[in-house]
């Protein structure tokens, strides 16, 4: 039985603020709380609108037939969540009881065509976040004989939803900081692999995916380690990795290592750069990474995301995909065609480049762009 002065309570407020870190512990926290509540059917239905952190439903004792039927159907004639809604601005946690007698509710189709065929009667919720971006309720049924929601019992679950409320703010942003770094990095034009604290690959951004698909000096396995074609670098990059690791964590002096990989294609060799990420000790994700590894092919044609140019200089759109094509060795010329615009047009968004990024050549604008893109400009948050 839920009481306020638990110590199961404590527990359950520590598995919430763990699954804000980590999504899949929800279904633990839900089943959990329906466990000390004696409910057999538990809900948890989470949404922000037209967010990258947005997510759905967790269920507990609830058949997959059922979460079908009540979403084609029985949610459109739920008298309960009809007459709770309003009400869960000004209370933080309702009963069935408090909006619907036992005789009502037993003669409506909602019950006899869904709750019944669950073997639940007594409902208990929670509104957990209501914006105009988000949208949260927690929802605990239970069997008839095992009576109604005791003023204990919902003064518990009333004590629970602020923890909800802020695990469920919680794991929305972590889940855009993931989403950011990960759109940052698929902008950069050198391959970036991150690894976490086991020392295997985390996150691997395009231009490294690019690069291992070709298996031409280095692939992945499997379980997330990497493989070099040439002898005795596997070893090699695992302790730059592992050294890495441990100046990550505090626990040695090293910097950054680095070591080039010969290709069966008899291409130049790739470069490898392995630095440890100082600032992870202090980041928000718990699966934050400890080590990024750079991989830069000189054979891969020049280029950066014009969204990255314009960031980072101030350029329009058009300037952007201008500066673009210079770094991948176009002239002027053969850009403007490229970008079906007149020479002259050309030429003025040229000269305002240059006045922007502060060089008065090709040669210089070309020079400066490649070293604004190179591992050591990138900064990790």
């Amino acid at each position: 039985m839920l009481s306020p002065s638990s110590p199961r309570l404590v527990e359950i407020i520590g598995q919430i603020y763990e699954a804000a870190e980590d999504r899949q512990a929800w279904h633990a926290v839900v089943q959990r709380l329906g466990r000390e509540a004696g409910s057999t059917a538990n809900v948890l239905s989470m949404e922000d609108v037209g967010s990258t952190g947005s997510w759905s439903v967790v269920n507990d004792g609830v058949d997959p037939k059922a979460v079908r039927d009540y979403a084609e159907h029985y949610h459109s004639i739920n008298l309960l969540l009809d007459r709770v809604k309003p009400l869960l601005k000004t209370r933080p946690v309702m009963s069935s009881s408090d909006v619907c007698g036992d005789d009502e509710l037993v003669n409506t189709e909602y019950y006899q065509g869904f709750m019944r065929p669950l073997g639940v009667f007594h409902l208990a919720g929670g509104l957990i976040i209501s914006t105009p971006a988000s949208h949260g309720i927690i929802t605990l049924a239970r069997a008839r004989h095992c009576g109604p929601w005791t003023t204990e019992e919902m003064e518990a679950l009333g004590l629970l939803m602020p923890h909800f409320a802020r695990a469920a703010r919680l794991g929305t942003l972590l889940t855009q900081l993931r989403a950011e770094r990960e759109d940052l990095l698929n902008r950069f034009g050198t391959g970036v692999i991150l690894f976490g604290e086991n020392g295997k690959a985390q996150f691997i951004n395009r231009a490294a995916e690019d690069i291992l698909s070709r298996k031409d000096g280095l692939e992945i396995r499997r379980d997330g380690s990497l493989l070099a074609m040439e002898s005795g670098k596997t070893a090699r990059i695992a302790q730059l990795v592992a050294v890495a690791r441990q100046t990550a964590g505090g626990n040695s002096a090293a910097g950054a290592g680095s070591l080039s990989l010969v290709r069966p294609s008899l291409r130049r060799p790739l470069s490898i750069l392995v630095a440890p990420l100082m600032s992870s000790r202090n980041s928000l994700l718990s699966d934050r990474p400890t080590v990024a590894l750079f991989i830069t092919d000189p054979e891969a044609e020049k280029q950066a995301d014009p969204r990255t140019l314009a960031e980072l200089y101030g350029l329009t759109a058009a300037e952007a995909r201008l500066s673009n094509l210079m770094l991948k060795g176009s002239d002027l010329t053969d850009a403007c065609a490229l970008l079906r615009t007149s020479r002259n047009t050309g030429r003025a968004h040229l000269r305002s480049i240059f006045d922007k990024v502060g060089v008065r050549s090709q040669s210089q604008l070309v020079a400066l762009l490649a070293r604004s893109l190179t591992p050591g400009s990138l900064q990790l948050a």
